[in-house]
């Protein structure tokens, strides 16, 4: 080995060995000190991209639990609210409950109703100022909130809570009319309440169908549609309300059957008719028929929906003055214009059916349709002494065809056939030409063995009222003719009603003149042979007399007939037959199909039947209560179950981020301890490596 001392070769060695372990050293110390075993991009390149994505990770889920919690807090806090408005819609229908009981009096139910109004003012309040961190929750402003609750956009839950103002929440309802009274002889291929045709509801839960069968009442067709509420969320109710009055002035004496049971004998006028619903409520507990007075009217109620007979309406004397009408869902007397919905009967063993109503109910807005059908009905009616009714057309009806068994003709539709109906009216309604002033509109009827009866009226100017002149096709001398006051109408139907009644010849007309129950017509009852009583109406336009209305299902004869009813096919709205002359409404108020909202601001328990009515809204807004609590308990226990699964995934993704990073203190101890060792003895070889040259000096000696 050569002696040099320009290149001392075993420093250098000794230098970069020095070197390397004191970077090994730093390595170690700063492990140990810092616990992590990547601490620059040096250390780990990918490494530091996982544990840096890891830990975006793990700092995420923290804020994404926090975030599931105050969702937790949130829907904690709307459904105590919702909790106290159930608890206030509770005593509401315990209140309607008490008022619909018969002990209370108009004036107890006042003061419940008193109690309800003020229920339904907190439900508001509590609504409009209810607030969550400073936002309002429950007044209908509070939608389509998102909560985070992920770490990724688009990883959130989003809910909205609605409002449950009083006006927001109530009973979503559509209502089955059926048809009116039917004389119950008829043979039919179609039944009063529905035709053989499916219901598809479309509920808030779901949408199902159902079959409505020939024959069904309005029971029956309930029961069907709730054996799928828990599918469509959607609930029937089936009630039956018919009217029975009488036309006669004077007191008679009857005694009907209700639904095949007889009643007592009770006397009955077109002003009085108490004895009738004491005679009736007597054997309630045998028909399931309960009767109570309105208007001078008997209404009879079903509370199951069931159909209501009349049978035997002929007086002891042997004639008949008993009218039976259809009454709404909700019992009102009301006279809806064009609606078909009385029968006036008379003979011998004469029956009237009446068929239920149908009210659908759901806490949130729905739909029915009825399935589309290319069908022919053929409707016969049978045998109803001295009377028979008018042949309406419904919607989707394309061709009629009539003609007779037997006898001449009877009705009004058919000795006027040639006369178009209104538009705006149902029945027959002949509206006189208001261009051709002066002319006078006459229609005729055949009662049964009796001549054609006349009535006539004479339009003066536009708008005004002149003349009317009443006629009973048999004598001139004794029709009775009427000049409105200087020509300009009369102010109102009690004003006409009075000059008709003060007409000299008014008693020799053989007809009692009365105002409607409605209040908007004079109605003319004619004591025809048999002592059968035909009616007429004179409409009254406002103050002018302008038409001539029938009274619809109450005009004589009883000619037996075939009408043909064949459907063009056309998706229909509603259920509609025609029977008897009996003209089916629209199966759904106002031919719609889509539920309307009745709400708790509509409350009223005022009355027996308003209070019972009003469960069914009260129902349906704890239905609607209930529902949104369901919600929010749902998305509360969903919360639940979310932070415990993103604790479980923070978990295991710093466990994983750990064993990227975290330094391992044994090791690193270790290494630490190796690295002091050689940097030790490194640097003791480093200085006798530096002593080498000096040997050269021994040389030079």
């Amino acid at each position: 080995m050569a002696l040099v001392i320009n290149t001392n070769v075993s420093s250098l060695t000794a230098q970069r060995a020095l070197s390397e372990s004191n970077v090994e050293l730093q390595t170690a110390m700063e492990r140990l000190s810092t616990g992590s075993k990547i601490n620059s991009a040096a250390d780990d390149a990918a490494g530091l991209a996982m544990t840096q994505r890891m830990t975006a990770q793990v700092r995420g889920l923290a804020m994404a639990v926090k975030n599931a919690n105050d969702g937790q807090a949130l829907t904690q806090s709307v459904e105590g609210a919702l909790g106290e408005v159930s608890d206030m819609l509770q005593r509401m229908r315990e209140l309607s409950l008490q008022a619909a009981n018969g002990t209370n009096s108009s004036a107890d139910r006042t003061f419940l109703q008193s109690e309800i109004n003020l229920l339904v003012q907190e439900i508001t309040r509590v609504a409009t100022n209810t607030r969550y961190n400073g936002e309002l929750i429950l007044d209908g402003t509070f939608l389509n909130k998102s909560m985070q609750v992920g770490i990724e956009e688009g990883e959130n839950i989003i809910f909205s809570v609605e409002s449950v103002a009083a006006e927001n929440v109530g009973a979503h309802t559509l209502v089955g009319d059926g048809q009116g009274a039917l004389a119950a002889s008829t043979t039919a291929a179609a039944n009063p309440s529905t035709i053989a045709d499916d219901i598809e509801i479309f509920g808030f839960l779901g949408t199902k169908e159902t079959a409505s069968s020939v024959g069904d009442s309005a029971k029956e067709t309930a029961v069907k549609i709730n054996n799928l509420t828990g599918e469509t969320g959607v609930r029937a109710y089936a009630k039956t309300y018919a009217a029975l009055s009488s036309s006669a002035v004077a007191a008679k004496t009857y005694s009907v059957m209700i639904n095949g049971y007889q009643t007592g004998n009770f006397v009955i006028s077109s002003g009085d008719c108490e004895a009738a619903v004491d005679a009736i409520n007597q054997i309630s507990g045998s028909t399931g028929v309960t009767a109570s007075s309105a208007n001078n009217k008997v209404i009879l109620f079903d509370s199951n929906g069931d159909d209501i007979t009349v049978e035997n309406t002929q007086t002891l004397a042997g004639h008949s003055d008993l009218v039976v009408e259809k009454l709404g869902e909700d019992g009102a007397i009301t006279n809806i214009v064009g609606d078909a919905i009385s029968l006036q009967i008379s003979g011998a063993n004469d029956s009237t059916r009446v068929a239920g109503s149908i009210k659908m109910v759901s806490p949130n807005s729905f739909s029915i349709d009825q399935k589309a059908v290319n069908h022919k009905d053929t409707i016969t009616t049978g045998t109803v002494t001295g009377y028979d009714g008018l042949l309406t057309v419904s919607d989707g009806i394309t061709t009629v065809t009539k003609s007779y068994a037997s006898g001449s003709p009877a009705n009004l539709d058919i000795v006027l056939a040639d006369i178009r109906a209104h538009a705006s009216y149902g029945d027959l309604l002949f509206t006189v030409d208001k261009a051709a002033n002066g002319t006078q509109l006459e229609y005729n009827w055949k009662a049964a063995g009796a001549d054609y009866q006349v009535e006539t009226i004479t339009p003066g100017t536009l708008g005004s009222m002149t003349t009317v002149v009443i006629s009973d096709g048999n004598s001139a001398t004794n029709d009775i003719s009427i000049n409105s006051p200087g020509g300009s109408g009369y102010a109102n139907i009690d004003a006409l009603l009075t000059a008709i009644k003060a007409n000299g010849n008014y008693g020799a007309q053989g007809f009692t003149a009365h105002k409607s129950y409605d209040g908007t017509k004079i109605e003319l009852i004619w004591k025809t042979p048999g002592d059968q009583a035909n009616s007429a109406t004179i409409a009254i336009g406002g103050i002018t007399n302008e038409s001539i209305e029938t009274a619809t299902n109450k005009s004589p004869g009883s000619s037996r007939a075939t009408y043909t009813a064949v459907d063009g096919g056309a998706t229909l709205g509603s259920i509609a037959t025609t029977t008897n002359g009996v003209n089916s409404l629209g199966y759904y108020k106002e031919n719609t199909n889509t539920a309307d909202l009745i709400n708790l601001t509509q409350v009223n328990i005022t009355t027996m039947v308003q209070a019972g009515d009003s469960i069914s809204i009260i129902d349906a807004a704890l239905d609607k209560v209930a529902q949104m609590r369901s919600d929010l308990g749902a998305i509360e226990n969903r919360l639940a179950y979310t932070v415990s699964n993103l604790m479980n995934i923070a978990e295991k993704t710093a466990d994983a981020r750990s064993r990227l990073d975290d330094a391992d203190y044994a090791l690193e101890s270790a290494r630490l301890a190796k690295a002091q060792v050689i940097q030790q003895a490194g640097t003791q070889m480093l200085a006798q490596a530096n002593q080498l040259t000096q040997l050269v000096l021994d040389l030079l000696r």
